[in-house]
C-alpha cells in the first residue's frame, strides 16, 4: 500500500533528528550510500527519501520506507513514543495511511481485500451447467469492472446478469 507524502515528510523529519554520521549509516544500511547529501540534516533525509522513490518501484519504494520507519520507531523509547513532537507526527501520518505501530511492529488498521476466486469459479461453473451464457457473460463483466474500480459499470453489468438470469429460466 503506497504512504502519503505527509507519512514521508514526517518520516524525514523524524530521522532528520539523527546525527550527520547516523544519517550516512543508515543510508549505507539500507543500501543507498552516498544518496543522503544535502547542505544540512533535513536535505540529506529529503534526498534519501527521493532516492528510494526514484530507484524504487512505487510498491517497493513504499515497502522499504514503511520498513525504515517500523525499523526507526522500534528504537524509540517508550518516552518519546509518547511525548516527542516528530515520534507522534510519524505515528499519527502512519495512522492515517492504515498503519499502526504496536508491541514494536508496523501493521495494517484495516483487513486486505478477501480474495472471491473461489466463490466466484463456482457461481461461473454453476450458470455454465445450467446454460446461462448470456447470464454469465454479464457477471463475468461486472466482475472485471468491480476489480478495476469501475463501480457505475458494474452495477450496469449486475442488473444485466440479473436480468439475464430471469430471461434464460
Amino acid at each position: 500500500m503506497p504512504i502519503s507524502s505527509k507519512t514521508k515528510a514526517a518520516l524525514i523529519r523524524f530521522i532528520a533528528k539523527k546525527s550527520n554520521s547516523e544519517i550516512s549509516l543508515l543510508a549505507f544500511e539500507i543500501g543507498f550510500d552516498g544518496r543522503a547529501a544535502g547542505t544540512n540534516r533535513l536535505d540529506r533525509c529529503r534526498a534519501l527519501v527521493r532516492a528510494i522513490e526514484k530507484e524504487r518501484l512505487p510498491n517497493d519504494a513504499s515497502s522499504l520506507l514503511l520498513e525504515l520507519a517500523e525499523q526507526e520507531l522500534k528504537s524509540s523509547t517508550v518516552w518519546h513514543l509518547q511525548n516527542d513532537p516528530e515520534t507522534i507526527a510519524l505515528r499519527q501520518a502512519l495512522e492515517i495511511d492504515g498503519y499502526i505501530f504496536q508491541d514494536g511492529h508496523l501493521l495494517p488498521s484495516t483487513p486486505a481485500p478477501v480474495s472471491l476466486h473461489a466463490e466466484i469459479s463456482l457461481l461461473e461453473i454453476q450458470l455454465q451447467n445450467a446454460g446461462f451464457q448470456v447470464a454469465r457473460t454479464h457477471y463475468q463483466q461486472a466482475l472485471d469492472n468491480f476489480i478495476q474500480g469501475n463501480s457505475e459499470a458494474a452495477n450496469g453489468q449486475l442488473r444485466s446478469f440479473l436480468e439475464g438470469n430471469v430471461e434464460e429460466m
